[in-house]
């Protein structure tokens, strides 16, 4: 089935290719199979764009790209996560200086835009995270970032705490394997 919030399903032609169509709600806990996912509000410039946070007995995993911006009211919902995939766009510098119209360098920069490298390092370094294990950049710009600059970014915010997690720059054209033990294993 092809699951939509009301929301985005609303701005659509409602053409679903033949899928069966099932909606949820933004802030909804639906449960599928042994876990539960609660959708989210995010900030981005869409029809009622959401998060994902997957909960199950091993823990939760957080699922945010196109996050212009990441607040205190994201803080409760992510502090808890074992995984955390989430928007490491750009590097504001690179985007500056970059080939995109200034439109898009402020869309993507924006409220409703992406969040750069530093916006998000900035929101994980106010978070305790003390089940975190894997951090997964996601959502990557192949002109305005590079993994490097990303991953230094995110390794900031976990220098002086005790534990520091995997940290992952995610790459849509290669998947990878996360191995986080075994407490997941099926």
């Amino acid at each position: 089935p092809l699951y939509i919030n009301l929301g985005t399903y609303a701005r659509t032609n409602h053409k679903s290719n033949g899928s069966e169509v099932r909606h949820f709600c933004t802030g909804e806990i639906m449960p599928f199979v042994n876990t539960d996912i609660q959708f989210f509000p995010i900030s981005h410039d869409t029809a009622d764009p959401v998060g994902f946070r997957i909960h199950s007995d091993e823990g939760e995993i957080i699922h945010a790209t196109d996050l212009g911006i990441a607040d205190n009211g994201l803080g409760e919902i992510f502090n808890s996560a074992r995984v955390i995939l989430m928007d490491f766009n750009h590097d504001l510098e690179m985007l500056v200086k970059g080939p995109y119209p200034i439109f898009l360098k402020e869309r993507i920069a924006g409220n409703k835009g992406h969040l750069s490298n530093e916006s998000a390092a900035k929101f994980l370094a106010g978070l305790e995270l003390p089940n975190l294990e894997a951090l997964i950049l996601a959502h990557m710009s192949r002109t305005n970032n590079v993994p490097t600059v990303a991953r230094s970014a995110a390794q900031a915010v976990f220098e002086k705490r005790k534990k520091t997690p995997q940290i992952i720059a995610a790459d849509q054209y290669r998947p990878r394997f996360v191995d986080l033990g075994p407490s997941f294993e099926a």
